[in-house]
């Protein structure tokens, strides 16, 4: 968000459970899996370009499983700059696909090899799996509705908030 400094992106205020930095990075990882990996069947873009490297933090976990010490580790030590121009990057990307996608491709799922693959890669894991779950039951019209429209209004009411 601009006009904050560091420290409050990175503050958890009391009675929140995530900074701003958390929230961010939260949506930069979901939307970057479901859109890339799971609707257009490509890579990540957080591997694109070694971002992770970048953003000097290096779990690949969308944050479902962060306990609390998690949240503070990402909100303390990751490159916020990096992380801003990140999210950027997976919001362009996901136009740029809705824009190609086939109108028949809104009816489809998931093929069941991507989801395998989120939690292969560690993009999501054991103890949230019901996430994985959850997108193999929606169409890809399902998954629009969610990830980068109501999971990003849910998460920036949230940021605006902690703010």
């Amino acid at each position: 968000m601009q006009g904050l400094a560091d420290p409050d992106l990175r503050r958890i205020p009391p009675g929140e459970e995530h900074s701003i930095t958390w929230v961010l990075w939260h949506l930069a990882r979901i939307e970057d899996v479901t859109m890339n990996m799971l609707i257009a069947s490509r890579s990540q873009l957080f591997y694109e370009d070694n971002w992770f490297m970048q953003m000097k933090f290096l779990s690949a976990e969308t944050g479902n499983a962060f306990d609390k010490t998690g949240i503070i580790n990402l909100s303390t030590n990751i490159e916020i700059e990096t992380l801003r121009c990140h999210r950027q990057v997976v919001g362009r990307r996901t136009r740029l696909i809705l824009k190609s996608l086939p109108p028949d491709a809104l009816q489809r799922r998931v093929a069941p090899a991507r989801l395998e693959q989120a939690l292969a890669e560690g993009a999501v894991v054991e103890s949230t799996r019901a996430l994985v779950e959850y997108w193999g039951r929606r169409t890809i019209a399902g998954l629009l509705l969610m990830p980068p429209t109501r999971h990003a209004f849910l998460h920036l009411n949230e940021a605006a908030r902690i703010r």
